[in-house]
């Protein structure tokens, strides 16, 4: 097997994981300062998240649904709490707390913001 292959293969073991745990109620017990506002994309790395936002601007579908088809990039729901780790020109890049997990991402700074 090629590293290449191996590591598709990894990733795509993980991404069933990670979209099901974007997509859970937030948890209830010690609230986060900082909350998604919005359902919006978050993405797993930044350059999969620029991508994203270039495709956008460009109207190139193809590339966000090849985005979204590896699950690099993928819909967070509102109400997650999240802590901001740093935040520039639109973009956030935060951890997100999912139950007894976290996952660091990247998306929109408009998209989170304090409760």
């Amino acid at each position: 097997m090629k590293f290449t292959t191996a590591v598709i293969t990894g990733a795509a073991l993980l991404v069933p994981i990670i979209v099901a745990m974007a997509y859970q109620d937030p948890p209830r017990s010690a609230p986060a300062a900082e909350y998604v506002t919005i359902a919006n994309v978050a993405c797993l790395t930044e350059p999969a998240f620029d991508q994203w936002v270039n495709a956008k601007a460009r109207g190139d579908s193809r590339a966000s649904q090849y985005l979204a088809s590896t699950a690099a990039c993928f819909m967070l729901k509102a109400g997650l709490p999240v802590s901001i780790l740093s935040s520039s020109w639109g973009k956030a890049h935060v951890r997100v707390y999912l139950d007894d997990s976290t996952r660091e991402l990247w998306t929109y700074a408009e998209a989170v913001t304090n409760k």
